[in-house]
């Protein structure tokens, strides 16, 4: 492993162009010592619900983290940083040491973590990609995550696998498992090829993803193709590493899993002997749905047909949601959410292999849920379908016993479940070390200060857009005054963008420059197709809406919504500027003394994430009131028609990401081909537009309370 990234925090000034540094000419550099969480952060006040269950085989699970290594600093459910997480990582470890048992840690999407000292025999790392898009700390550098992957690489992870998520190419997630967001920009993924897999070596499988060598001009594996290990209590597990099949661009090319289980390679490693667990880790959904399109079923059908009585354990992501599926008597997966909101807890018991000695832990609560799907209706147990070659694989069964969890991710709840009271058990000096790497480096990269004052928290799916507290309501507001052309002043105009543009909530209280890539962490321009009859442009946004297809959930994730144009608006040579400095004011300058922090004790369950999965609805740690989903279409408009009502020509402005399908949309109205036409609009990076806003109507007049 590396060692722990200090250094960094001075090499920052590397990362910006001389307009990047501070004031007086220097390297905006800052270090300072961060015991709890980040000093802008708050801690719940809601605990979970009871202790964790213990069994023979445990696992926690974070997926899809897409760089949150602060946390979420203004939503108290989710203010752990990194740095605690890497604390109760330790005191977890000890407790499986104690308890003659096996914790596994498993990632499989976006985490990036940062402790040098996890790494024991009881303790195995699982992660599978997507380490980016997110936040400035993972974005905020060219290429993305150069400072937030050396914290990350850091944890000692024993399995890690391809992660993926479609985004832009300047925009992009290296990768623990790889993510698409590594996948489409090539020095993303020569990055990963050259680093990650180096660093994890035979623990960073990507069974199905290849990289064309730049030496020899052929195909080459990122990392390992599977991993043939012994826990350090004897289980003996096969592990696998796939990405859902993703069309691969430049030079990486990704198998599909039909086609991986007719390798021969494949196939050797699945007939195996010594195998007691498949473990499938992959960024992969657990089943297709509107959030995606997965595999595992592809690759449990051959596994399973194979090897019919040996159990699969799957860990999935991509999809962004807190899940856990049964596929049959032999087969359960889970996933745990994003963006270090969620971190899953999955136990086991029932193994009866006389070689495999981790007890079933006396002194606590033990997994005792049945494979059997839990319904409002009732239950359902899966049965396997026999086969041809397998037909006993309908009666096949493990005996194992399962417990699965979801906790929130804050240092509350990992107090509680460290030692169930004592918060200061989770003080160790390398997870501080941690928390004030992180700090320092926000404030290197200008990410802590401050733009505005947020007056209230504008959400993407709590609310329909048009409400006054929808995010899109906003937006469309923020692109009329934002997005402008001198030239054009005097043309009435709608504006078009996607709503996978947006990522995140605007959560009440400071917005600082990290707000800007979270809300927003995509790159693009506006460009224009001057005087189009209104009555075609009128009709452009009901074509890119589709009536039954046209709406997008929070885990709705789509090409359509990521797949963005490199950014082509005011760059660093190299390293980003979201906003010149002096747009914005730092949290230390006398103007934001009076930010506050609410630290009101609840008595009632607070809003949060209420998950019902196979095992019914008593997966969440903490008990919630629930959040609203509401499902959006995939593009909203702004119209600006001056003091016409109907104009008789606007132009027809939109983000640059769409051009091709404003083209088709339009050409399908008219008949008229007006790709000739289209010109640059506005250099405006997309991701600016709420900041833009911000300074100009939410300027900072003393005290600015944090939401939740």
């Amino acid at each position: 492993m590396r060692a722990l990234a200090f250094a960094p925090i001075c090499a920052i000034a590397a990362l910006a162009c001389e307009s990047c540094n501070n004031p007086q000419g220097g390297p905006a550099t800052h270090v300072r010592n961060v015991r709890r969480m980040q000093p802008d952060a708050n801690n719940s006040t809601d605990g979970p619900k009871k202790p964790l269950e213990w069994g023979q085989l445990n696992f926690l699970h974070t997926t899809d983290t897409h760089g949150w290594l602060e946390g979420h600093l203004k939503q108290k459910n989710y203010g752990a940083d990194w740095g605690d997480y890497a604390k109760f990582i330790k005191v977890m470890k000890e407790k499986a040491n104690q308890l003659e048992v096996d914790l596994l840690l498993i990632d499989t999407g976006i985490s990036l973590l940062n402790y040098n000292s996890i790494h024991a025999a009881s303790l195995t790392i699982f992660g599978t990609g997507d380490l980016h898009d997110g936040t400035g700390l993972s974005d905020a550098t060219n290429p993305n995550g150069l400072v937030s992957n050396i914290i990350f690489e850091n944890i000692d992870y024993d399995l890690l696998t391809i992660g993926q998520i479609p985004s832009p190419p300047n925009c992009i997630d290296y990768l623990i498992g790889l993510g698409n967001h590594e996948l489409i920009d090539p020095n993303i993924a020569y990055e990963t090829a050259s680093g990650f897999s180096k660093v994890y070596g035979d623990r960073y499988l990507t069974s199905n993803v290849q990289i064309l060598d730049k030496a020899t001009k052929k195909l080459k594996d990122i990392g390992k193709r599977y991993r043939h290990f012994t826990t350090r209590y004897g289980l003996r597990i096969m592990a696998f590493g796939v990405l859902y099949d993703f069309d691969g661009k430049g030079p990486v090319n990704v198998t599909t899993a039909a086609n991986l289980t007719k390798e021969e390679w494949f196939q050797k490693a699945v007939n195996k002997e010594d195998i007691d667990l498949f473990v499938l880790i992959g960024h992969n959904p657990l089943e297709s749905s509107n959030r995606g399109n997965s595999t595992i079923n592809t690759l449990l059908e051959y596994i399973q047909g194979t090897r019919p009585h040996i159990p699969v354990q799957v860990f999935g992501g991509h999809s962004h949601i807190r899940d856990f599926v049964v596929y049959n008597q032999l087969a359960t997966g889970i996933e745990s959410g994003r963006f270090c909101e969620t971190l899953g807890w999955l136990s086991m018991s029932g193994f009866r292999k006389e070689t495999y000695k981790a007890k079933v832990p006396q002194s606590e609560s033990n997994p005792h849920q049945q494979p059997i799907q839990v319904s409002i209706t009732g239950t359902k147990t899966y049965t396997l379908k026999p086969t041809a070659t397998n037909p006993a694989i309908a009666t096949a069964t493990s005996g194992l016993l399962y417990a699965r969890r979801y906790l929130d991710w804050n240092r509350r709840t990992f107090a509680f479940h460290a030692s169930k009271s004592q918060d200061r058990v989770l003080d160790f000096p390398t997870g501080d070390k941690i928390s004030s790497e992180i700090f320092g480096s926000r404030e290197a990269l200008n990410l802590t200060e401050v733009i505005g004052c947020i007056p209230d928290t504008y959400c993407v799916e709590c609310s329909e857009i048009g409400a006054e507290k929808n995010i899109y309501t906003l937006l469309r507001i923020a692109l009329k005054e934002v997005i402008t052309n001198s030239t054009r002043t005097n043309i009435p105009r709608i504006i078009l963008t996607n709503t996978g543009s947006i990522r995140y909530d605007l959560v009440k209280g400071p917005f600082t420059l990290d707000d800007s890539f979270i809300t927003s962490p995509f790159s693009n321009i506006w460009k224009y197709i001057p005087d189009v009859p209104y009555p075609d442009a009128d009709k452009i946004l009901a074509r890119l809406n589709p009536k039954k297809s046209g709406s997008r959930k929070r885990n709705a994730l789509s090409t359509r919504d990521f797949q963005f144009t490199p950014m082509t608006g005011e760059v660093c040579a190299e390293g980003i500027i979201p906003l010149k400095r002096r747009d914005v004011k730092t949290i230390s300058e006398p103007m934001t003394r009076g930010l506050h922090r609410r630290s009101n004790v609840v008595s009632v369950p607070s809003p949060g994430q209420s998950t019902t999965d196979h095992f019914g609805n008593d997966g969440d740690d903490t008990t919630h009131t629930g959040i609203p989903t509401i499902e959006h279409p995939p593009v909203v408009q702004a119209s600006d028609l001056l003091s016409h009502e109907k104009p008789t020509k606007v132009d027809v402005v939109f983000i640059e990401f769409y051009e091709t399908r404003v083209l088709k949309a339009l050409s399908n109205i008219s008949g008229v081909d007006y790709k000739s036409k289209v010109q640059v609009y506005s250099l405006t990076n997309s991701r600016d537009v709420l900041a833009e806003y911000a300074k100009i109507h939410w300027k900072v007049n003393g005290t600015c309370t944090a939401g939740d």
